[in-house]
């Protein structure tokens, strides 16, 4: 299991985030008590692989690895950065801040942390700013007819 993770968190930092998820779902088994002896067999087809390098997909399922992280450590700030990060490359930004506030909480100084809260803001003020963009035009529309 931890042989596994480490591969994973090696992977996740070189940024090959398809090749992380398959350690860290091998080691989310092993903790589980299920036999991973015939996850060795699987044969990797190119499909498989283009379907492992579409972004929703990958971020999806980091999502769904950390959620079975977090249901046996709910303080797991590895876990939570993960899944915040993955939230936010989703643009799902209430999640993503919840996340990595609980993160930025159990690891004050992890700079990673605050610079993806940074980031999220950024994301929110964009956003924010194109919202305000496309409702002004609708009533300026709205004002004309």
């Amino acid at each position: 299991g931890k042989a596994e993770k480490d591969l994973g968190n090696a992977a996740f930092k070189a940024g090959e985030i398809g090749r992380a998820l398959r350690h860290y779902h091998t080691a989310v088994l092993y903790l589980s008590g299920l036999d991973t002896t015939s996850l060795n067999g699987i044969v990797k087809t190119e499909a498989m692989q283009d379907n492992v390098k579409k972004d929703i997909e990958q971020w999806d399922r980091a999502i769904t690895c950390c959620n079975k992280v977090l249901e046996k450590q709910p303080e797991n700030p590895k876990a939570l950065y993960r899944r915040g990060l993955s939230n936010l490359a989703l643009r799902n930004l209430d999640l993503a801040e919840e996340d990595l506030n609980k993160a930025l909480k159990l690891e004050p100084r992890d700079a990673g942390i605050a610079r993806e809260l940074a980031k999220l803001k950024a994301v929110r003020a964009e956003y924010e700013a194109k919202q305000k963009k496309e409702w002004k035009g609708m009533f300026d529309r709205a004002a004309k007819d």
